[in-house]
C-alpha cells in the first residue's frame, strides 16, 4: 500500500513537471524562462475549506506554494499543498493531515484544479493513523496577480468541498 502511494506520488509530480516546459525552441535556458514568467505571480496562498459527504463533515486549513507558473498557457502553474482539519464521521472525530501536488489549468481566473497526494488521518476511536491517498478535481478562481481565491469540487477526503483564501 505505502509503495502504491509513494509510486502515486512520484509519478504525479514528474507528470506535472513534464507536462509544464514547452516543447518549441526558445531563446534561453528553461531557467531564465521560468524566473521570467514567474515574476508576476503571486506565489502563496492560505485557505480555508469546508467538505460534505452523507455522514462526513471536514474543515481543514492549507498552505499553498505555486512551485512554477506561465501565462497564457493551457496548463498555468503547478503547486504544493500542504495542511490538516478535523473532520466528523456519524459519532466520531478525528484528525487528518495532507500533501498534495496539483497543477491549475486554464489561461485567465477561470481554471481547472486536478491535485494527487496523500493523506494521514486518525479518529479518536483507532489508535494508529492511516495513510491513504489524496487528491480532488474542481473548479478554481484565481487572478494570477489578485489576492483572493475560491474553489468548489470533490476530493478526497475533503468529499464535495468549498474552500476561500489569501492570495500573496
Amino acid at each position: 500500500m505505502k509503495n502504491w502511494i509513494k509510486n502515486i506520488g512520484i509519478s504525479s509530480l514528474l507528470f506535472f513537471a513534464c507536462a509544464s516546459f514547452n516543447c518549441s525552441g526558445q531563446v534561453g535556458s528553461v531557467k531564465e524562462i521560468l524566473v521570467l514568467e514567474n515574476n508576476d505571480f503571486n506565489k502563496n496562498v492560505v485557505r480555508g475549506s469546508l467538505g460534505f459527504a452523507l455522514i462526513y463533515v471536514q474543515a481543514s486549513v492549507q498552505y499553498e506554494r505555486m512551485l512554477f507558473g506561465r501565462h497564457n498557457k493551457s496548463l498555468q502553474s503547478v503547486w504544493l499543498s500542504a495542511g490538516g482539519g478535523r473532520y466528523f464521521v456519524y459519532t466520531d472525530w478525528g484528525t487528518q493531515f495532507n500533501l498534495k501536488s496539483f497543477a491549475l489549468f486554464g489561461k485567465n481566473a477561470a481554471h481547472f484544479e486536478l491535485g494527487v497526494g496523500a493523506a494521514v488521518i486518525k479518529t479518536e476511536s483507532m489508535d494508529q493513523f492511516k495513510l491513504l491517498p489524496a487528491g480532488n478535481l474542481g473548479y478554481r478562481f484565481q487572478k494570477s496577480d489578485g489576492h483572493f481565491m475560491f474553489r468548489t469540487g470533490v476530493g478526497l477526503p475533503e468529499g464535495l468541498y468549498i474552500g476561500f483564501g489569501f492570495v500573496f
